[in-house]
């Protein structure tokens, strides 16, 4: 797994071994990262495509200093879905922001709608 900078992935996967991507623009408690910014940050970029297999995929993490149980929601959505996104859809999917900003308005409903505190986006 990869922690200390995003940059070690494509160096990692181009020695041949697999890769768990964790950037630090996936921690939640980096108050000021926008679901735009996790959303926009790729696992795979500066490494050959064939290469982007050895990348197994990556998490989001939060480290609990600046939250407590008033604002833990808040302060994971919809940044999580942002990740989950990157992570789980087809590379060639991305681009087309009013789209993406869409899906983003539309999580953030499901979520008030189901209980879930989640900010705005």
């Amino acid at each position: 797994q990869v922690w200390t900078d995003y940059a070690l992935t494509p160096l990692v996967a181009e020695q041949g071994y697999r890769v768990v991507h964790a950037d630090t623009v996936w921690y939640f408690d980096y108050l000021s990262v926008t679901w735009r910014q996790m959303h926009d940050m790729e696992p795979c970029a500066n490494m050959p495509e064939e290469r982007c297999d050895l990348v197994l995929g990556g998490g989001g993490y939060m480290w609990t200093e600046k939250v407590d149980a008033s604002n833990l929601e808040s302060t994971i959505w919809p940044r999580l879905g942002a990740i989950a996104e990157r992570l789980w859809s087809p590379r060639d999917r991305y681009g087309d922001d009013r789209l993406i900003e869409g899906r983003f308005r539309e999580l953030r409903c499901l979520l008030h709608r189901r209980g879930v505190g989640a900010a705005p986006s």
